[in-house]
């Protein structure tokens, strides 16, 4: 066998191995997970909510792009909980991941922060990001309206297929919302394969 059929060989295989080791560490890290507390302030049939959330501490990261670079920024925010902060200390994760996705003057670019909320027991107490694209924020209190979907939504044009119909269900009703910007919201580890958990959020306004 050659050297270059090994070498491909290992390299496919240090990538398959590695890929089985993230979604193995993130599976555990969804295990149990503390979830963002809100409270519903009201229903109207068909799934749609209306819920306030209080003011809290998130660990955000940033890219602007033409895509959604789920996986990178999962990774920067990860690490951190996995103890690439000043204290190496280990942060349990929390749900949802919650990105903030808004236009930008470049066309179809697009910035994405994505966060993860900070558990309770450390909001005032957080260790400091040593990756400087990773800093702590204050996500202030928001009503939102929002409606849980199902399946996998990895991609822009999935995410913003329920950006759309929710925001159609919206003006149906006359409820006046922050249309500039979502939130796109998972709650799932990345094999749960049923009962899975998504939402889009829109700022009440």
């Amino acid at each position: 066998m050659s050297k270059s059929i090994i070498c491909f060989i290992i390299t496919v295989f240090g990538s398959v191995y590695g890929q089985l080791e993230f979604f193995s560490r993130a599976g555990s890290a969804f295990a149990g997970v503390e979830m963002a507390n809100y409270t519903l302030l009201a229903e109207y049939g068909d799934g749609l909510e209306l819920r306030l959330y209080p003011a809290r501490n998130v660990v955000c990261t940033t890219y602007r792009a033409f895509q959604v670079p789920s996986r990178d920024m999962f990774m920067k925010l990860f690490r951190y909980i996995d103890g690439d902060n000043e204290k190496s200390a280990k942060v349990d994760m929390t749900a949802p991941v919650s990105t903030k996705v808004s236009p930008t003057s470049g066309g179809d670019l697009r910035s994405y922060e994505m966060c993860f909320y900070l558990p309770e027991t450390i909001q005032m107490d957080a260790p400091k990001p040593r990756n400087l694209d990773v800093y702590i924020k204050n996500r202030p209190e928001m009503k939102i309206y929002t409606r849980k979907v199902g399946g996998y939504m990895r991609s822009d044009p999935v995410w913003d297929q329920e950006a759309s119909d929710l925001q159609a269900i919206l003006d149906s009703k006359g409820f006046d919302v922050d249309k500039t910007f979502c939130y796109r919201n998972g709650y799932d580890a990345p094999f749960k394969f049923w009962n899975r958990r998504n939402e889009v959020w829109y700022l009440k306004i």
